[in-house]
């Protein structure tokens, strides 16, 4: 897919990836700190949106692991050297692309653009409905979600306030 450069690296890497493109979140510059960075990212992950995400060629591969660890079952795309003579895309699931990152299949060096596809169970609210306010939150621990993480992805889904989520 060619698209046509934009003012914006992360929309034309959001066009060009064939991830969902009707939400997204652009995130910017993650905190260097992995503890921030796995917290930001652990919370966003469960939204429906995709996520824009710029990073430097010396962190790309750092991020996809956070993103692994939170989820390994996720598609990813990352952009390089977008809308210039090396520009590359690549898709796919995240460990399949830190794969290619360490085969030097795509090459660290220049400016990155990291793409999160959406959770899919996100939109549809019908799954957790049946649900008691205990067993979702434990859903999302065992999807390997901290705690605390899950309590606030509990109470924006059911729009309560964490300290109704936490009684």
């Amino acid at each position: 897919v060619e698209t046509v450069p934009g003012p914006n690296a992360g929309l034309t890497a959001l066009m060009a990836s064939g991830l969902p493109s009707f939400t997204y979140t652009f995130l910017g510059f993650l905190p260097r700190k992995e503890k921030q960075k796995h917290s930001i990212l652990e919370q966003r992950m469960y939204e429906d949106s995709t996520l824009i995400i710029y990073e430097s060629p010396h962190r790309v591969k750092d991020t996809l692991k956070t993103i692994l660890n939170i989820d390994e079952a996720r598609k990813v795309s990352v952009g390089r050297e977008l809308t210039k003579k090396f520009e590359q895309i690549v898709t796919g699931y995240v460990s399949e692309v830190i794969e290619q990152l360490e085969d030097g299949n795509i090459p660290l060096k220049g400016e990155f653009v990291v793409l999160v596809e959406g959770d899919e169970h996100a939109e549809d609210t019908s799954w957790f409905e049946d649900m008691s306010i205990k067993e979702h939150v434990t859903y999302h621990i065992n999807q390997n979600m901290k705690p605390k993480a899950a309590i606030k992805v509990v109470a924006e889904a059911r729009h309560m306030k964490t300290s109704e989520v936490y009684d």
